[in-house]
């Protein structure tokens, strides 16, 4: 990763009673891959069908998974990075789509996740925290945007704005993401 700071912190912003924000700072000397797959975003609804208690995937989706991993190893071919082993994750998912249909968001981490674990990680256990978006663009090609970050020596902070800015001075270099 190359960056002119120290961390790298994502600001979220949640709408509640508190305006809290919560801040996460990454040390960007830990591993961390980004990858944009070129694939419609499928849902865990209608990803499984059940037949004498056990959990089949349909054959559709098999070819979606089969996709998505062929993607991932030619990925992991060029760039030459290594899975994650034993380190604690966290993960941020974009999923974008061509239209606005009703969809819950959290019904499409589970099969990606399923498709990229044992490649990009040992074990979706490994994920410990992690941000889900939806995005709708009528002009691009549905996608799966995927960035995962070790956990390791990560610092996460909330508050109001006004306490983060007083906690950004005493950051050295600090560089803002808004999420």
């Amino acid at each position: 990763m190359n960056l002119d700071c120290d961390f790298v912190a994502y600001v979220c912003y949640n709408v509640d009673d508190r305006h809290t924000e919560k801040t996460r700072l990454f040390n960007p000397f830990l591993m961390s891959i980004k990858l944009t797959f070129p694939v419609k975003p499928e849902s865990q609804n209608s990803f499984h069908f059940r037949r004498g208690g056990r959990s089949i995937i349909k054959t559709k989706n098999r070819k979606w998974r089969s996709d998505i991993q062929n993607f991932l190893y030619e990925q992991k071919l060029k760039r030459k990075y290594k899975p994650f082993t034993d380190e604690k994750l966290f993960a941020s998912y974009t999923f974008n789509f061509a239209d606005n249909t009703r969809r819950d968001t959290f019904n499409f981490e589970k099969p990606f996740t399923d498709s990229v674990g044992g490649i990009l990680f040992n074990n979706d256990c490994q994920i410990v925290d992690g941000l889900v978006k939806r995005r709708i663009n009528k002009h691009e090609e549905p996608s799966i945007e995927f960035e995962i970050h070790e956990y390791k020596n990560n610092i996460t902070i909330l508050g109001t704005p006004e306490q983060l800015a007083e906690v950004s001075k005493y950051a050295n270099k600090l560089k803002a993401i808004i999420v």
